[in-house]
């Protein structure tokens, strides 16, 4: 079973940093006699956890596209889809793309978390390029 992303159904996935990553390991993998199970989730609900320290600080949460849509799906959703997969052999040497709840924008992510902390978060809306050198550190962008 591999844990890959949803990042390499994009059309252009292979002009991608991060999708041509797992897209150069699902193809390895496929290309081998082994039977292979591909997990794809898209956005980890665990990744708004990067904004804990500007909300904390009061600075604001720099965001891209914060009216893009993404269905980030739960860290504990993904195990047990594994748990499924690795104990009912029915189910593999396919792949599943994995997706949350539901679709939602970054803006109504940061909305629901100013109802639960009960204070207003600032955002910053950023070009793509300075939100890349931020997260620079952090991951390849």
């Amino acid at each position: 079973m591999l844990l890959s992303s949803s990042s390499v159904l994009a059309p252009d996935a292979a002009a991608d940093i991060m999708a041509r990553s797992h897209l150069d390991v699902e193809n390895a993998l496929l290309a081998s006699p082994i039977r292979a199970t591909l997990l794809r989730p898209g956005a980890f609900a665990g990744n708004a956890q990067s904004w804990a320290w500007p909300i904390r600080s009061g600075s604001p949460v720099s965001l891209p596209y914060p009216g893009a849509h993404n269905d980030p799906i739960h860290e504990a959703d993904v195990a047990e889809a594994a748990l499924a997969v690795l104990t009912d052999p029915g189910l593999a040497g396919r792949a599943y793309t994995l997706s949350g709840a539901e679709s939602v924008t970054f803006a109504a992510q940061i909305d629901v978390l100013e109802d639960v902390i009960g204070r207003p978060i600032a955002v910053n809306h950023v070009t793509r390029d300075a939100w890349k050198a931020e997260m620079a550190e952090f991951a390849a962008c």
